[in-house]
């Protein structure tokens, strides 16, 4: 019936097209990448682990959930109320080496009794990297989730395993004469490091004033204003690699670029860094943070988007040009240019994943048609787009 219809497109898709076509708001065409779960992995048995379960009257068994609580900040009371809710779930695997991981037990709606999966949450770079081989024995695709504020996943089932650094959020700091170590694990806030600056008087961090998301994923993608960022600062980064290797990297291993990864060949995980800071009177960390909130004004703070879509060029501003181009006046379904800054799309309640790639696509191609500028994502994507 429609033009626009192929073989195995979804109904999304084809309505996405079609209401773009009636609304005279051309898309780019593409090819429909149609995602099939994997037939080589090997499905879930419960079989597969040992369980060890929390009980409220033994003492005995709740000793071994301490370290997975303890930094978490949950105290015992809260374990008793929701005893029933997790587990420790160790895996044995083929090559005799097991591992133990906090597990919450995933049921269906129809089958509450049955377990069909786990989320599991561990608590140190060894267990990671455990992870990660454990996937690789699989053919498990695998993701790395920090924060998530500047990630667009796909619509309906992501086939692949997702690894969250929220339990990497350890911070030690050290004295050294006139300057100040900080160890900060990956999964710590951002808003938690400036906090901590602000509160011993640590100065270079005021860059970080509204930078959403945590250390991790900022040093993944070299996040920044006005030119600063964490280059100066880090001394070393921990990273596991898509092999599950653990490694270190020193500042000389370390090649900074505007919103880049300073990897040639990124890892798939970073664990923590250090960084090397100096002190600073009080009054200039605010008079600093307040001049770099001046700076986030024009952003649509607040609203519901996954950040810059786009890296500056260089030599120009994404938002301008992508402004001069007039796609503040652009929507795809719920997706829609903000009109505060047209270098966010916001979600006004109803988009789908799909829109917000598409209305993306059409923004790149005005500005490249009017400009010859190609723009270059700064959002990650999680699945097929």
């Amino acid at each position: 019936m429609f033009s626009e219809n192929k073989v195995g497109m979804s109904p999304d898709r084809l309505v996405n097209l079609v209401c773009n076509r009636l609304l005279n708001q051309p898309i780019e065409d593409r090819p429909s990448k149609i995602t099939e779960p994997r037939k080589d992995g090997k499905p879930f048995n419960l079989n597969d682990y040992d369980i060890h379960k929390f009980n409220p009257q033994d003492r005995e068994t709740q000793k071994r959930f301490y370290p997975y609580f303890k930094f978490r900040g949950i105290d015992l009371y809260t374990q008793y109320a929701f005893h029933r809710h997790f587990c420790l779930a160790t895996k044995h695997r083929t090559d005799g080496l097991t591992f133990a991981n906090l597990a919450f037990p995933l049921v269906l709606p129809k089958t509450p009794d049955k377990t069909v999966g786990f989320e599991e949450r561990g608590a140190s770079a060894s267990e990671a990297v455990s992870l990660i081989e454990e996937a690789r024995g699989s053919s498990t695709r695998l993701y790395t989730l920090g924060g998530g504020s500047n990630i667009l996943v796909q619509d309906g089932l992501l086939n692949a395993g997702v690894i969250s650094s929220a339990a990497l959020d350890s911070l030690d700091i050290r004295e050294d004469g006139g300057a100040v170590s900080v160890e900060a694990g990956a999964g710590v806030q951002v808003r938690k490091m400036l906090a901590l600056a602000l509160e011993r008087g640590l100065g270079g961090l005021a860059f970080l004033t509204g930078i959403p998301g945590t250390i991790g994923g900022a040093l993944y993608g070299n996040a920044g204003a006005a030119g600063e960022s964490f280059a100066p600062l880090v001394e070393w980064i921990e990273t596991v690699s898509h092999a599950g290797e653990l490694r270190r990297w020193q500042r000389g291993d370390l090649s900074w670029q505007y919103r880049e990864s300073p990897w040639r060949e990124p890892p798939l995980l970073i664990t923590k860094a250090l960084f090397r800071l100096f002190y600073e009177q009080k009054d200039n960390i605010i008079k600093n943070i307040r001049h770099f909130a001046e700076l986030k004004k024009g952003q649509p703070i607040g609203a519901k988007t996954a950040g810059c879509v786009f890296k500056n060029p260089p030599g120009e501003a994404a938002g301008r040009l992508l402004e001069q181009c007039g796609c503040k006046e652009l929507s795809v379904g719920g997706a829609r240019v903000s009109q505060r800054h047209a270098n966010f799309i916001e979600n006004h309640g109803c988009a789908r994943a799909e829109d917000i790639y598409n209305l993306t696509r059409m923004c790149q191609k005005r500005v490249y048609e009017e400009f010859g500028i190609k723009l270059a994502y700064e959002i990650k994507f999680f699945g097929a787009f």
